[in-house]
């Protein structure tokens, strides 16, 4: 997005998430035997090769095809985007029960960007969002979609990603973008992950 504009608040968590058929399935280290599955040539792909080696990542064609490695145990964790991921894990025929152990970044958040001098259009924005969180539409539109409400602010970073955010938090920031900025605003084009 070029020029001014102005960004709603995060209505929506994401980030590069790792999945596992359990919730005790443990956080991956660096140096363990960790493998994983992620769709190749995508962000998550990447943050995996980047953290743990080549060695780890069993690339697929596709992230239906990362979660069928999971289930059928040729891998103990997948890779992706939270939201897509968890969409794809439900979505499979039989509906995989997936739990996200842990975050390969620091988590971001979908939010709507508009003309910085559109006024009207950001406070309308503003004002339906508003609504649909404190309403409940949000999670009621997460559960159809995802299986669940989505909360990425108790999930435990990978040692990798914490460095990352640590580096962020100490970094110079010049504060001219939001944090939300980080992460995707409607309209524009999502990463594959």
């Amino acid at each position: 997005v070029e020029g001014d504009y102005w960004t709603s608040p995060s209505y929506l968590p994401t980030g590069i998430a790792v999945f596992a058929l359990s919730a005790d399935a443990g956080i991956p280290e660096e140096g363990s035997d960790a493998t994983f599955a992620a769709q190749q040539s995508s962000k998550s792909a990447w943050a995996v090769s980047n953290e743990f080696g080549e060695g780890a990542l069993t690339p697929t064609d596709t992230l239906k095809d990362a979660f069928v490695a999971l289930r059928d145990g040729q891998v103990k964790y997948v890779a992706a985007d939270a939201i897509i991921g968890l969409y794809a894990a439900h979505g499979l025929d039989e509906g995989l029960d997936v739990s996200i152990v842990a975050m390969l970044m620091k988590p971001s958040g979908y939010c709507m960007a508009v003309a910085a001098d559109n006024t009207d259009l950001q406070t309308a924005a503003g004002d339906v969002l508003a609504n649909l969180v404190g309403n409940g539409t949000i999670d009621v539109i997460e559960r159809k979609w995802l299986g669940t409400a989505l909360d990425l602010s108790a999930v435990p970073q990978t040692a990798g990603a914490s460095a990352a955010t640590q580096e962020e938090d100490d970094g110079d920031d010049d504060g001219d973008l939001p944090s939300t900025v980080g992460g995707n605003a409607v309209g524009a084009s999502p990463s594959r992950s």
